[in-house]
């Protein structure tokens, strides 16, 4: 899918040049979403997408014009590039536009680490799993806590490609998840609820689903008692 991304944004910087364009550059950002969140044991919200944008910034001498589109069909992008360098072509002039003297080469982009492959393993129903655990972990916790905004499950894949008319095409991906717990406590004094969160762009250096619901039943009881602890106070205050 990104050699199909990077074939998009060469095409589209050398139909700028082709039309007219002094320079230009493109940013393609393609991202695959999941989220589920469970409340009380049962889905509650189940959503899964992709999404992709392009940004196309055209430069005619010291003269900008920028656009992005959502649809990448090969229609839309020639009017697109045809329609940024005609609105390039008409705008003031800026003495700071325009590409860098010297682009970096591909070939001087490190592999910075930020995709996990294991995550491809990691099926629907086991991120479902997952949000349920927490939500049952914290339930679990104290008897004060009674009710539960809900334990959610999040991951994303990202995939970036940039460039330019100067010779420079590569991407980059990016993976990452989280999983988190927002329980509610309740006492004769009223209610209080927190949440505990676990992020991480590896999958094994998430906190289990377990751990996140217990420190999120533990900072929801702590606020509980902060909150009578401070009703305690004002009311010995009054009566003093």
């Amino acid at each position: 899918m990104t050699e199909d991304l990077k074939n998009t944004a060469d095409y589209v910087v050398r139909r700028a040049k082709a039309k007219g364009a002094t320079d230009a550059d493109t940013f393609i950002r393609e991202d695959e979403n999941f989220e589920v969140t469970v409340r009380m044991g049962e889905v509650e919200i189940l959503k899964e997408s992709v999404s992709r944008n392009l940004r196309l910034r055209i430069y005619a001498g010291k003269r900008t014009a920028t656009s992005q589109t959502s649809d990448l069909s090969l229609a839309v992008l020639d009017a697109l590039v045809d329609e940024t360098v005609e609105m390039a072509q008409l705008t003031s002039e800026d003495e700071s536009g325009g590409l860098p003297e010297t682009t970096a080469s591909a070939s001087d982009v490190p592999d910075l680490q930020l995709v996990d492959k294991t995550w491809d393993d990691f099926t629907p129903e086991q991120r479902i799993d997952w949000a349920r655990r927490a939500e049952a972990a914290a339930m679990k916790a104290d008897s004060r806590i009674t009710n539960s905004e809900g334990g959610s499950f999040n991951y994303e894949r990202s995939r970036t490609v940039l460039a330019n008319t100067r010779g420079f095409l590569s991407e980059y991906e990016g993976t990452g998840g989280y999983v988190v717990a927002t329980p509610v406590a309740r006492s004769t004094e009223g209610m209080q609820r927190d949440y505990w969160v676990s992020v991480a762009r590896f999958r094994a250096e998430l906190e289990s689903p377990e751990s996140v619901g217990t420190r999120a039943a533990s900072r929801t009881l702590r606020r509980l008692e902060l909150g009578r602890s401070e009703r305690a106070k004002r009311l010995s205050s009054s009566i003093h």
